[in-house]
């Protein structure tokens, strides 16, 4: 046999893993990518690379803080950047990523007014989609709906589902994202009759066409120097085109629900005013469900519960109402923590809650679970337990710090939360919810004090840590943001991270997630052409950035599987060893190899394949012997080959195969262990003297072996031997 070498590039037809599965195709998990370019490094498959965006780059030169982002299909994310502008504004800015290039591209902000000082503790955005009945529009902008609820069903008044004014509709489907025009709401009067206002369409459109209507609804929670305007609010009928570089303000409303404005979401008795983070529950056209956090000192906190679809209408008061307050717990004790963080909070479901979903937020050194059915009025046993902060490796790996914000990823079934101590060191942590006391999960995000600005160096490469600041964290469908929340506009910066290709999380909790790189199936190594398979290789990146400032990327792992594995796509599969071996593997079956990666490191970047390279040996003379045509006497059927190269161990079973030249028919097969037609000798002296064969390796340049064949070759007079392995 000759040892040779199969080079599988991964430049070839790619198929999206959740769509199928064809064993002849690369196939690509969620957030796996194939990319070409001008360059040969450009053309490669791995997870979606980091993408940054930084506020310098906006014309509102003041730092993002708070994170959410909403995912609206057609590889876009909506990522809304909440920040504490002038004294009297707070700016939400929306950045559009399109996840299939990595590009953010500024849209632009809205600025709720307030009256006085006003810090952000909170933001959610909900966008609702309203497709119900049918329309007919003319070309002034008179919307007639039949079986619509642009009220929510409240008729002349807005009920829970109602749309608000300011909202965009489109026409002729109820996909948005099929939607080519828009055109805004001016005004609603019924369940079926709005306006588009001065808008004029090219042409009427006839009744019973599809529409869809698209509403943002942002809510906030705040502080404000005037301490009775603390609490919840909403800005109702935002739509996309709001977001502009010009802005748009939305001042507090009046008496009537469902306009453009803002409205303040106050409490009975107005006691929600030191709110410190919000928590999204279920949310649909009918419902949203809102908690708000409310710090009461330094040992209690209390839990405010809203609707925020609730109907306004009648209830309004220079734009302030308590409709939509549902109730508020008792006071819940801490755990000896001495300060509640600012931070997002959030509900998630069974996977990490197994008695049901649940709100969790940080304060200090502990991350607390609340029970939505414990979450009643006036309750204060509705925490249900706490998991304090064990590093991961236990605190005399690495130092508490004091945890300050938490995100759930669905995608990964894992929480996302930060920590932040100047003392005690900047974390991020990636970890299961446990209440037992053992250690979280892992710490990811070193802080080497590189600045990720604008006027950085073009040659640095970007990833999400703790530079500088801690972290806010957005997490939706497996793609993770993490804005690094500093007022330095040199270190704010938002980056994004695919963390559902994460090889611990890279089966997911769907098919439609599981994140590995399945190459193709290599059909040549069927036992025809490679006899032993030896090792794998994979061809990737070594860094990231130039050679002055290039950082390591994250590491991947390799695994193999073969048979009916490939055809069905069955886990089967083996990991390789750091070396490379697949020794284990047969030649005589198909193979397939599947690459996993790692995200979530010190320094999360990352990796690029560009292919594997496969060793093997071929069918032909194993590569560590020589035919030796001078020791060789073929009218004796004696056939001998040079010891040439060392095995480094013991000499494996050896098999000759004689066959007939040039029919290839074979005469017949014997081995080295138990010979039956032949004999087996060996010479370490260039083949003066013979003795009996043995499995010592190889002892010197003139190390040779023999077989002498005893048996009938029946009758052909042309033979040829091929030595391999058994």
């Amino acid at each position: 046999m000759t040892r040779q070498a199969f080079e599988q590039i991964f430049n070839g037809t790619s198929i999206s893993y959740s769509s199928g599965y064809d064993k002849n195709y690369l196939n690509l998990g969620q957030w796996i990518q194939q990319k070409t370019g001008s360059l040969p490094k450009d053309n490669y498959v791995g997870p979606a690379p980091v993408a940054i965006v930084r506020p310098l780059e906006a014309n509102i030169i003041t730092a993002n803080y708070m994170l959410h982002a909403i995912d609206i299909g057609n590889n876009t994310h909506w990522v809304f950047a909440g920040i504490s502008g002038s004294a009297i504004s707070i700016y939400i800015n929306l950045y559009v990523h399109h996840t299939d290039t990595q590009e953010f591209h500024y849209k632009g902000y809205i600025a709720p007014s307030f009256a006085d000082v006003a810090a952000l503790t909170g933001l959610r955005v909900v966008r609702h989609l309203h497709t119900t009945g049918t329309v007919a529009v003319t070309t002034g902008g008179a919307v007639t709906g039949t079986s619509t609820q642009f009220n929510g069903g409240g008729g002349a008044t807005p009920a829970a589902g109602g749309v608000a004014v300011g909202a965009r509709i489109g026409f002729g489907s109820t996909d948005p994202n099929s939607i080519t025009t828009w055109y805004n709401i001016s005004a609603i009067s019924s369940d079926t009759a709005a306006s588009l206002g001065s808008t004029v369409l090219p042409a009427a459109i006839a009744a019973g066409t599809s529409y869809v209507i698209e509403e943002l609804r942002v809510y906030l929670t705040m502080f404000s120097d005037t301490t009775a305007l603390g609490g919840l609010y909403v800005c109702k009928g935002v739509n996309f085109d709001d977001f502009s570089p010009q802005s748009v303000s939305w001042a507090k409303g009046s008496t009537v629900d469902n306009a453009k404005n803002m409205y303040f979401l106050q409490d009975t008795g107005n006691l929600n005013t030191t709110p410190m983070g919000l928590g999204l529950g279920t949310s649909s056209n009918s419902s949203t469900i809102l908690y708000v956090t409310q710090f009461v000192d330094a040992a209690n906190i209390q839990v405010y519960k809203y609707e925020g679809r609730a109907a306004l209408a009648g209830t309004l008061t220079a734009g302030v109402s308590t409709a939509a307050y549902t109730l508020k717990t008792g006071n819940g004790a801490l755990d000896g923590d001495a300060v509640l963080q600012i931070g997002q909070h959030l509900t998630v479901a069974s996977p990490v809650s197994p008695s049901g979903s649940a709100l969790f937020f940080c304060a200090g050194t502990r991350v607390y679970r609340c029970l939505e059915s414990n979450i009643t009025s006036s309750s204060t046993t509705f925490i249900s337990d706490s998991m304090t902060e064990v590093p991961t490796g236990g605190t005399a790996t690495f130092p508490v710090s004091s945890m300050a914000g938490i995100e759930y990823s669905s995608t990964a079934n894992k929480f996302l939360i930060t920590a932040n101590d100047q003392l005690a060191g900047t974390k991020l942590y990636s970890t299961n919810y446990n209440s037992i006391g053992t250690a979280l999960g892992r710490i990811f995000g070193a802080d080497t004090r590189q600045l990720h600005s604008f006027g950085a160096d073009p040659d640095v490469a970007h990833y999400p840590g703790t530079n500088w600041a801690a972290n806010t964290i957005a997490t939706v469908n497996g793609m993770a943001y993490f804005c690094a929340g500093d007022s330095d506009t040199v270190v704010n910066s938002i980056m994004s991270l695919p963390i559902g290709a994460d090889w611990d999380y890279a089966v997911g909790l769907t098919s439609a997630s599981q994140n590995r790189l399945i190459a193709p199936v290599i059909p040549m190594l069927g036992g025809t052409v490679a006899r032993k398979l030896y090792r794998v290789s994979v061809l990737s990146n070594i860094m990231e950035g130039s050679a002055t400032f290039g950082i390591q990327n994250e590491p991947f792992r390799i695994a193999y599987r073969q048979g009916s594995a490939v055809a069905g796509d069955t886990e089967s599969w083996t990991y390789v060893a750091h070396d490379g071996d697949i020794s284990a593997a047969t030649g005589a079956s198909d193979l397939q190899f599947m690459i996993e990666f790692r995200l979530l490191g010190n320094m999360p970047i990352p990796a690029k394949i560009y292919g594997i390279v496969v060793e093997y040996e071929d069918t032909y003379t194993d590569s560590h012997y020589e035919p030796s045509a001078t020791l060789s006497d073929y009218s004796s059927k004696i056939f001998a080959w040079r010891f040439a190269e060392a095995f480094g161990t013991t000499v494996p079973t050896l098999r000759i195969t004689i066959q007939d030249d040039p029919s290839n028919a074979i005469s017949w097969q014997d081995n080295s262990v138990s010979p039956a037609n032949g004999t087996f000798e060996k010479s370490i002296d260039g083949g003066a003297n013979w003795t009996a064969y043995n499995t010592t390796d190889k002892a010197n340049e003139i190390t040779y072996i023999r077989y002498t064949c005893t048996g009938s070759t029946g009758a052909a007079t042309k033979l040829h031997a091929t030595l391999q392995q058994n």
